[in-house]
């Protein structure tokens, strides 16, 4: 379980925890190229890259089981319109942004919560730097 910073949000909570920002179940990082290809006349790709050819990375991070206040906490950073800081396992810190449809969240139960309903939810947010 990597905890994550997310815009100077924290998320370190342990599962099961929902009154606190729970750390993501999982936290993937793939790496991309930024470019084009043309295909020849004869059949043969020709890719032309931007960015000097350097590789940039997606980051998928997911949470399992979360309440409304990991819920509410990762759905504010995806409404972030502009690059925001993240913060990896590993200390790392990338500059990523949240494109239009970086953001799943799917209600996988219900559970009885001080005379009230608790929805749970497993949500993931996609980053790209």
């Amino acid at each position: 379980m990597p905890n994550a910073t997310l815009d100077a949000t924290t998320f370190t909570g342990a599962p099961g925890d929902h009154t606190a920002r729970t750390a993501p179940k999982t936290a993937e990082r793939n790496p991309y190229k930024v470019g084009v290809v043309h295909t020849g006349a004869d059949g043969t790709p020709n890719v032309m890259l931007g960015n000097g050819g350097d590789v940039r990375y997606v980051f998928t991070l997911t949470w399992e089981n979360v309440g409304p206040v990991t819920r509410n906490a990762v759905q504010s950073i995806f409404t972030i319109s502009a690059e925001f800081n993240y913060t990896d396992e590993d200390g790392n810190s990338w500059a990523v942004q949240c494109l239009l449809d970086d953001y799943e969240e799917e209600h996988v139960e219900s559970i009885p919560n001080a005379g009230a309903v608790m929805k749970l939810y497993n949500i993931t947010l996609t980053m790209r730097d």
